[in-house]
């Protein structure tokens, strides 16, 4: 998403990128609205965006999307997209720092669930989820650029 607008504008959001189509940036944001900024006035009259496939909470700052393919997850978290939302400075609120899972129906994003939070509390930011990666063990490993630190996810009795 765009920042410098408002505080819940433009939401954040994934899109099914499909060969030959325009997702509307920079003419159009959001769920296809025009952007306020000059930039939108040079918009080809031909446009026609495809809609988001999902919108997120605006500026989560969404930093990394990736597919779970390991075995070690129960079934419904194996090739579930996971999201890491950097979390924004650009607005008072702190939004995002957390990853999420993304819910499919159909092949197509469905709605998100936190999968790990915890980064920010009272207002204090103790880390912000940069990258996702699953390792050879199954885990699921997430970089936090705040810290510099690896978090290390698994499934499993202890």
């Amino acid at each position: 998403g765009q920042d410098g607008l408002a505080p819940d504008f433009p939401r954040d959001e994934i899109n099914l990128v499909e060969d030959g189509k325009h997702f509307g940036f920079p003419f159009v944001i959001g769920n296809n609205r025009p952007n306020p900024t000059p930039v939108a006035e040079s918009a080809p009259a031909s446009l026609k965006a495809v809609a988001p496939a999902l919108e997120l909470p605006a500026h989560v700052a969404s930093t990394d999307l990736r597919f779970y393919t390991g075995t070690q997850f129960p079934a419904a978290y194996r090739n579930a997209m996971f999201l890491a939302m950097h979390g924004s400075t650009a607005i008072p609120a702190k939004v995002g720092y957390k990853v999420i899972r993304v819910r499919m129906k159909d092949g197509r994003p469905d709605g998100f669930e936190d999968f790990v939070a915890g980064w920010v509390k009272d207002g204090v930011v103790s880390g912000r989820p940069a990258g996702l990666a699953t390792g050879a063990d199954g885990a699921l490993y997430i970089s936090d650029d705040n810290k510099g630190f690896i978090y290390r996810v698994s499934y499993g009795a202890r």
